[in-house]
């Protein structure tokens, strides 16, 4: 976990925020691990925001998709399979658009992201 702590920490102070989300989202993974539940959908939360505020659709897919297999997470949280139903139509609905970003800003305005 403090691998994952610096890490995470490097990425924020050298603006190098593409991997952040995938950072974000091992510790969440780690902590399931550690049976800190609320700590790891926390950190979900923080890499989908993450995730979003570098337009990296791919991320709040997998970010999603990582949330929704944990059962755990999944019987409480509400937000879990909605972040996933989102993340999954929008790139449904706009196929390789939506991995070069040109219909992202319709995303953001369909759904109400993380609660």
């Amino acid at each position: 976990m403090q691998v994952l702590i610096r890490a995470e920490t490097l990425s924020l102070e050298t603006s190098q925020l593409w991997y952040l989300p995938e950072i974000q989202r091992l510790q969440a993974e780690t902590l399931i691990q550690l049976e800190q539940y609320a700590a790891a959908h926390d950190s979900y939360l923080k890499a989908w925001t993450a995730a979003a505020m570098i337009g990296a659709d791919f991320w709040q897919l997998k970010i999603a998709s990582s949330m929704a297999e944990n059962k755990i997470l999944t019987k409480n949280s509400e937000n879990t399979h909605t972040l996933f139903a989102d993340a999954a139509r929008f790139l449904n609905e706009n196929g390789s658009e939506a991995v070069t970003g040109k219909t992202r800003e319709s995303f953001y305005k369909s759904t109400s992201g993380p609660t």
